[in-house]
């Protein structure tokens, strides 16, 4: 069945300099959401709404703060050229984002996702052994389950859950 927001999607609750760097907003303005995925955007909409049943005044979540006087502001699509850019990063093809809460721990966040996987069906990976929560929707290898989420580390190591 096909999904007609993929055509185009406009966040609910992040805006678009909260999606990319300060130089990435300065050349595109909103127009930079049209360089993220829009299976990404559903899903960090999707998260934000799971965790506003769960407890209204704790949903929030955040990826760039740059705009608001923060430092994070490569959390989600990077530019070449720009800090943690890779040739092969899904944050360089817009399909990855980085979150944090101030309510939730990383590990809570992910046990929430896993709980609600059902209602997520564009996340295929989330990263372990980080203060962060990584997700993204990266095209997984043939192997991969269709109801499975890869959980990968730094040093290589692969999982299905």
């Amino acid at each position: 069945m096909f999904d007609p927001r993929l055509r185009s999607y406009k966040p609910k609750y992040f805006q678009a300099f909260e999606l990319c760097s300060r130089r990435a907003y300065a050349r595109r303005g909103n127009k930079v959401l049209t360089g993220i995925d829009t299976r990404l955007l559903i899903t960090m909409d999707t998260l934000r709404e799971i965790l506003m049943e769960i407890d209204p005044d704790k949903a929030a979540l955040t990826c760039c703060d740059w705009y608001y006087g923060g430092k994070r502001q490569y959390s989600c699509l990077r530019l070449a050229n720009e800090p943690y850019s890779t040739d092969f990063s899904l944050h360089s093809r817009g399909s990855a984002a980085d979150l944090i809460s101030k309510h939730y721990m990383a590990d809570e966040l992910r046990a929430i996702i896993i709980k609600n996987r059902d209602r997520l069906p564009y996340l295929t990976r989330m990263e372990e052994g980080v203060s962060w929560l990584h997700i993204d929707v990266a095209n997984l290898p043939e192997e991969a389950s269709i109801d499975e989420v890869m959980m990968f580390t730094k040093t290589g190591k692969v999982r299905y859950i």
